[in-house]
């Protein structure tokens, strides 16, 4: 959605002239996107198609350890 957003956001028509006039907007909507995707990964077994929700929950739960790896890759999001 970044890729989407961010032009219309800085008053360009894609994110391509962006990777040389706004790098760091890219690199964060970048690094977003690879965030988002491990979560799914995660959470729904793959980040297309899920294969782990089912009715009612889940049919394989994260790991504790899996879980703090994912906080920790959120607040490193919100530091940037």
């Amino acid at each position: 959605m970044g890729y989407l957003a961010a032009p219309d956001l800085l008053g360009v028509k894609s994110v391509i002239p962006l990777a040389a006039t706004h790098p760091d907007a890219v690199k964060t909507v970048i690094h977003l996107h690879r965030v988002g995707n491990k979560w799914m990964e995660l959470l729904a077994g793959r980040m297309t198609h899920p294969v782990t929700f089912k009715p009612g929950g889940f049919c394989r739960w994260p790991t504790e350890p899996q879980l703090r790896e994912l906080r920790a890759s959120l607040k490193d999001v919100s530091r940037n």
